[in-house]
């Protein structure tokens, strides 16, 4: 896992911030392209690994109705599919299908490519 970087000064978090904002909209205009919303796409970009539903809201803090919303967008695009725990059938584990794969890997792309600059 990645070492958190220390934020020492006021200027750290504000400059900090302001990249945060650029890859936002960054997001925003790719996920556009792919007729994503900026939650779809934040999904897509953090499901590395199934994850349940739980841990999804967990990340955006929220609740989980917020994120079955997102998840139906998404399996009607066909980028997700939801699998049930074969030990308990209230735990639903969300995983990119080869059609999200691929959304997922260009999305990273663009905006590992340096096609987007954070300045």
């Amino acid at each position: 896992m990645a070492k958190t970087p220390e934020i020492n000064s006021e200027q750290e978090i504000l400059n900090l911030l302001y990249k945060l904002l650029k890859i936002k909209h960054q997001i925003i205009e790719l996920g556009i392209k792919y007729r994503l919303t900026l939650m779809q796409s934040f999904t897509i970009l953090i499901l590395n690994e199934p994850k349940t539903t739980l841990k999804i809201s967990s990340i955006y803090n929220c609740d989980a109705s917020n994120v079955s919303g997102i998840i139906d967008g998404l399996r009607a695009k066909h980028l997700v599919s939801k699998k049930f725990d074969p030990n308990d059938r209230r735990i639903k584990y969300i995983t990119l299908t080869e059609e999200g794969l691929l959304t997922r890997k260009k999305l990273l792309e663009k905006l590992s490519a340096g096609h987007f600059k954070l300045v």
